[in-house]
């Protein structure tokens, strides 16, 4: 970070559930740039960082250790007139296409109070926020309330990996990429900033329940069958006649 022309230091954080220390990076205005927790139950170190220095350490994460991400998000900021009025319409339209969950947030009676639309359902790997950003930076940092601010919209995904493929993708994934994690996800940056984003896969095709049994039966009984294999000189046609024989089942002809 000091080399990114930052001035960070470093401070003892709160406590944090399963974690034996927490250490806090701060810049000069005493603003969190990044924690660092680790030992107890969980043992792994886990990173946190928000903000413009996310970039440099996720670039450090991913080049020097074994990083593996909880979570990514990415967010684009854009100001225009009624632009958060058009995300309604785009994100609504979504909803009823790909039978997503549409959920509004903050204050939506009084003026310039704050709205934030939630597309998708918290507990899946992808959700979409959008939300009045100006009038939030507004009221956090005390400026005047500006025409501007007023139309000054984000757009923000949460991308959560929670099977292998996309714990595989969020490794080395770039920032401009999330926008193609899921099909109604690009199509909302196509509409929204056209932005043509390329469909990234980070699903898998549910195991079939017989599937399953089967890939546990071989696994289970992978000694006796490398042995049998072994029993007619490892052809395989033998092989496969051996167990349909052992099932009662017909054997080919």
């Amino acid at each position: 970070m000091t080399d990114a022309g930052e001035k960070p230091t470093c401070e003892s954080g709160p406590p944090v559930r399963f974690y034996e220390e927490n250490a806090v990076l701060l810049d000069e205005f005493g603003k969190r740039l990044c924690s660092v927790r680790w030992g107890g139950a969980n043992g792994t170190p886990f990173v946190e960082c928000k903000g413009a220095v996310s970039p440099l350490i996720s670039s450090l994460l991913r080049r020097e250790f074994d990083h593996r991400p909880a979570r990514l998000d990415v967010a684009i900021d854009r100001s225009a007139p009624k632009l958060f009025q058009r995300h309604v319409r785009i994100t609504r339209k979504l909803a009823r296409t790909y039978g997503l969950k549409w959920e509004p947030k903050g204050d939506w009676i009084t003026p310039d109070a704050g709205r934030t639309i939630v597309l998708g359902s918290r507990s899946s790997q992808v959700v979409l926020r959008v939300y009045e950003k100006g009038l939030e930076l507004a009221a956090k940092q005390g400026l005047e309330l500006t025409e501007e601010l007023r139309c000054l919209v984000r757009a923000e995904v949460e991308f959560k990996p929670q099977n292998r493929t996309a714990r595989k993708q969020a490794i080395t994934i770039r920032p401009d990429e999330l926008w193609g994690v899921t099909e109604w996800l690009v199509e909302f940056s196509s509409k929204a900033f056209e932005i043509q984003a390329k469909k990234i896969k980070v699903t898998e095709r549910r195991e079939a329940d017989y599937q399953r049994a089967l890939r546990f039966m071989a696994q289970q009984y992978r000694a006796h069958l490398l042995r049998l294999l072994d029993d007619v000189g490892g052809d395989a046609e033998a092989f496969g006649d051996c167990i349909l024989e052992r099932a009662g089942l017909p054997l080919k002809t």
